[in-house]
């Protein structure tokens, strides 16, 4: 989404995501992004967002599944929840509460 954004930024970002369960996604065409701002209802392509998924999710269908939470540094005008955007301590507990077993 950004001049500088390549195959090269999106591998040396994922480096710095050292969990398996991480996944980060970049296309040069945006395609992935248009695909997820679909199933997020936005207007615009996807991107600067955090999705959440259980254990054994996975994308078997023409559309990426629905995340059980996510959060975004969008804006109002890209069709955002502005109640949404990325709180660092919100995401991490709701990160917490998908990959630790219950009680």
């Amino acid at each position: 989404m950004l001049a500088e954004d390549d195959h090269e930024a999106a591998g040396r970002q994922r480096a710095e995501l050292k969990d398996d369960r991480v996944v980060q996604r970049w296309s040069p065409d945006r395609s992935i992004g248009d695909h997820f701002s679909r199933t997020l209802a936005l207007t615009t392509t996807a991107w600067d967002v955090y999705l959440a998924y259980p254990p054994g999710v996975a994308w078997d269908s023409d559309a990426p599944p629905e995340p059980t939470f996510w959060m975004h540094q969008l804006s109002a005008s890209d069709g955002a929840d502005q109640g949404m955007r990325l709180d660092p301590e919100s995401l991490t507990q709701a990160i917490g509460k998908l990959v630790e077993p219950d009680p």
